[in-house]
């Protein structure tokens, strides 16, 4: 099933919660770990697939498109101002 803008995603209580900022055509697949956090207000994406999350919720584990684990999307650089 693909992921589509908005849906949100919820994995238990103590896991952490995504809202899809951009959709794809894989599914997403969560794995419990202790070594991967996720940060309140971060997006991340997966390259292979272009889907892109926004993490509503902080906690541990590892979301995964395609086998893939999502990575933190890095803030844009916004020029200076003079």
């Amino acid at each position: 099933m693909p992921t589509t803008m908005g849906q949100k995603l919820s994995y238990g209580d103590a896991g952490p919660h995504f809202m899809v900022t951009k959709g794809g055509d894989a599914d997403l697949t969560y794995e419990d770990s202790d070594t991967a956090a996720f940060q309140l207000g971060k997006r991340y994406v997966s390259p292979a697939t272009g889907i892109t999350v926004l993490c509503t919720k902080p906690g541990l584990g590892r979301l995964l498109a395609r086998g893939e684990q999502l990575e933190m999307l890095a803030a844009k650089k916004l020029p200076s101002s003079d």
